[in-house]
C-alpha cells in the first residue's frame, strides 16, 4: 500500500500493470496524486520551519511576529514543488508513512503492518 501511494502505477512491473483493470488503475493513480499533494504541502511546511529556525538563529532578537511570518506562513501553494528529497530534508520512511496515515491516505490497518 505504501509503495502504491508513493509510486503509483510505477510500483508495478509491466506485466502486473497490464493485469489491472481501468478502475484499479484510476484508484491507484488517485491515491498516488493524493499522497503527493499531502507530501508536497508537508515539504513546504518543513521548509518554512527550517527557514524560520535559521532566521532566528542568526537574528535571535528579532520579534517572533516578524515580516518573516508574513512571508513564510502562507506559502502553501498547491502546484509548487520543492525539489529537495525527503532524504535531503532528513525525513525517514517511517515519518512519511506516519504522515500519510495521519492524512488518511493510508488505511489505519497499515499502522499494524
Amino acid at each position: 500500500m505504501y509503495k502504491k501511494a508513493l509510486y503509483g502505477l510505477k510500483a508495478f512491473d509491466p506485466i502486473e500493470r497490464n493485469k489491472l483493470d481501468e478502475e484499479e488503475k484510476r484508484s491507484i493513480s488517485y491515491q498516488n496524486d493524493r499522497a503527493w499533494r499531502v507530501l508536497n504541502e508537508w515539504k513546504q511546511e518543513l521548509t518554512a520551519k527550517f527557514i524560520e529556525q535559521t532566521f532566528f538563529r542568526f537574528f535571535p532578537k528579532a520579534p517572533r511576529t516578524s515580516t518573516l511570518d508574513i512571508l513564510i506562513k502562507p506559502v502553501k501553494v498547491k502546484d509548487f514543488r520543492i525539489d529537495l528529497t525527503f532524504k535531503d530534508m532528513g525525513v525517514s520512511e517511517d515519518q512519511i508513512a506516519k504522515k500519510l496515515l495521519s492524512a488518511g491516505v493510508l488505511p489505519k490497518e497499515f499502522e499494524t503492518c
